[in-house]
């Protein structure tokens, strides 16, 4: 070994000193130990920083307020306002005679001068029928100060969908949580799904889902059973 022939070579020199009357290796040894114990260091300490919260996300300032067209009458009960009914009582898809499949189609929001063309997708890598489709409608503005990114709608193919509107957000359930539940809405911890029984038969659904994409949350607000206040 290279190291082991260095070693050698030192000791071997410091022989010859040795005959030699010199005692600079005997020095040289005391230095070297000196020199070693003055490199030693102490060990780092570990400072464990604290949790950092998670803060709100701030939508921009000219985003348009979302709060006449996105409208409970009811939050902890899911009931709709005006506009919200409206829009549960369209499509955001259309259906392709064709291939039995749903497909984008120009959609008309109540208060929106121009129309807006959906997005239709099946995000469920998991269903080889490919049955459940989620269609969106872009839509940029703010709800109770989250930013909000489009309205969807929800079903299955060759089948009687959900057409409650859900809200977009480009924020992760744990933003959403806390300030939905300001506004009067019951959600669980996690955002996942919470069935609750409410006044007359009704059946309340709330459900924070991914199925948008990266960075973007769907709150489903839902009720089934009697309707009547």
């Amino acid at each position: 070994m290279i190291i082991g022939g260095i070693t050698m070579d030192i000791r071997l020199a410091c022989g010859i000193a040795a005959v030699a009357g010199l005692a600079a290796c005997s020095h040289s040894s005391t230095a070297d130990s000196a020199n070693a114990t003055d490199n030693i260091t102490a060990p780092a300490t570990v400072i464990t920083p604290a949790p950092t919260p998670i803060p709100t996300p701030t939508p921009s300032p000219t985003a348009r307020d979302l709060s006449d067209l996105i409208d409970f009458t009811k939050p902890a009960e899911c009931k709709l306002g005006p506009n919200m009914t409206k829009m549960s009582e369209s499509n955001f898809a259309a259906f392709d005679d064709k291939t039995y499949l749903s497909v984008s189609t120009k959609v008309h929001l109540p208060g929106v001068a121009a129309p807006i063309r959906s997005v239709v997708t099946h995000p469920h890598p998991d269903d080889p029928a490919g049955n459940y489709f989620l269609t969106i409608v872009p839509l940029q503005g703010v709800w109770h100060g989250l930013p909000v990114v489009g309205l969807a709608q929800q079903g299955y193919e060759e089948s009687e969908m959900d057409a409650t509107p859900g809200i977009v957000f480009a924020a992760s359930p744990a933003q959403i949580v806390p300030v939905l539940r300001e506004a009067g809405f019951t959600l669980s911890n996690d955002g996942s799904e919470l069935d609750r029984p409410s006044a007359g038969g009704v059946t309340v659904a709330t459900q924070l889902a991914k199925d948008a994409g990266p960075g973007k949350t769907i709150f489903w607000c839902t009720y089934y059973g009697d309707d009547e206040d």
